[in-house]
């Protein structure tokens, strides 16, 4: 019983010194950034594709098809998105990681004697990615990028996409360089470890045909003045 006891306390013994041995996890820094970059479609539905658009997204003839928005305003924390993102930008390392990232899934409906009926789902995948490409005293230039296509479209329908560059200084942040074209909405929020977000960016979307490849549809400059957090 003796010899039992006493082996019993070696092992606990051994796994307590492996425990204290191994490397601690990243404590919270007070200057630690979050970021979350959301693009969602407004309206509860997209609008009815005409017989011209008919192709590229739906299959062809003289129904008309619509897919599903997301039913909301401008929020970062509202359910409902077509692509969401969180990127975390460790400041002791001056390093960003994505942490959070989220594709929606896609419904195709159609209309059926004058009434509109469900009729598919899919669900598309994204590519995330943060990655830091200049640090200095003050701070770091981080490359963000995000991407995610109608999983219903054909190669003729861009993706949604966008990628720019943020600046992070210890207490304020801007995106330095990016646009985007806008559609759907986009909306780019910042904050600080247990605070609330702050607007860092919104481009209201302007119309579904610029996501056409032949179309000429003006990209909105992501580009921002400073902003704390």
């Amino acid at each position: 019983m003796k010899f039992q006891t006493r082996a019993i306390a070696v092992v606990l013994t051994t796994i307590i010194v492996a425990l204290s041995c191994q490397a601690p996890s990243h404590a919270a820094d007070k200057n630690d950034l979050f970021l979350r970059y959301r693009a969602f479609i407004s309206p509860k539905y997209t609008p009815a594709t005409n017989l011209a658009q008919n192709g590229p997204c739906t299959p062809k003839g003289k129904t008309p098809y619509r897919f599903s928005g997301d039913n909301r305003s401008w929020s970062a924390t509202n359910p409902g998105a077509r692509l969401d993102m969180v990127v975390l930008f460790d400041w002791s390392k001056k390093t960003a990681k994505v942490t959070y990232k989220f594709v929606g899934k896609t419904n195709r409906y159609k209309k059926v004697k004058g009434k509109w009926k469900f009729e598919s789902q899919r669900q598309a995948t994204g590519t995330f990615s943060a990655k830091t490409v200049r640090k200095d005293s003050k701070g770091a230039l981080v490359e963000i990028a995000l991407k995610a296509k109608n999983p219903f479209c054909n190669s003729t329908i861009k993706p949604i996409a966008s990628k720019f560059v943020l600046r992070v200084e210890k207490k304020r942040v801007s995106i330095y360089a990016g646009s985007v074209r806008a559609v759907p909405s986009h909306e780019i929020y910042v904050k600080r470890q247990g605070k609330n977000y702050k607007t860092l960016k919104r481009v209201q979307s302007k119309s579904f045909s610029c996501l056409f490849t032949v179309a000429h549809c003006t990209t909105a400059p992501l580009t921002t003045q400073w902003v704390s957090y």
